[in-house]
């Protein structure tokens, strides 16, 4: 498993966006390995929402914009969601998170 760092894009006006590489293996709903080695681009809005009032509700562990991205990866491979049916993200536009 590797993981680098964050690429700044900007995309359109007054907005910005990071993409976060991601190799990684998840298990599926059935114990089926499930692999993936591409992008995932967030709005920094998606990234900013997790503050520690955030992570006191909902996760603990995701303490940094790469785990922030792996998590949001991670249900819309593993679970089919979008951004918005992920939990503590429902106030977010699903065009805020895409994968490459």
């Amino acid at each position: 498993m590797s993981l680098t760092g964050e690429i700044i894009i900007g995309i359109g006006k007054n907005m910005a966006s990071k993409r976060f590489h991601i190799d990684k293996t998840w298990k599926g709903n059935y114990e089926e390995d499930i692999y993936f080695e591409g992008s995932i681009e967030l709005d920094d809005k998606v990234t900013s929402a997790v503050t520690d009032d955030w992570r006191e509700v909902f996760y603990p562990s995701i303490t940094t914009p790469q785990k922030v991205a792996e998590h949001i990866a991670y249900n819309m491979i593993v679970n089919d969601l979008k951004l918005s049916g992920i939990d503590g993200f429902a106030n977010l536009s699903d065009e805020m998170a895409t994968l490459y």
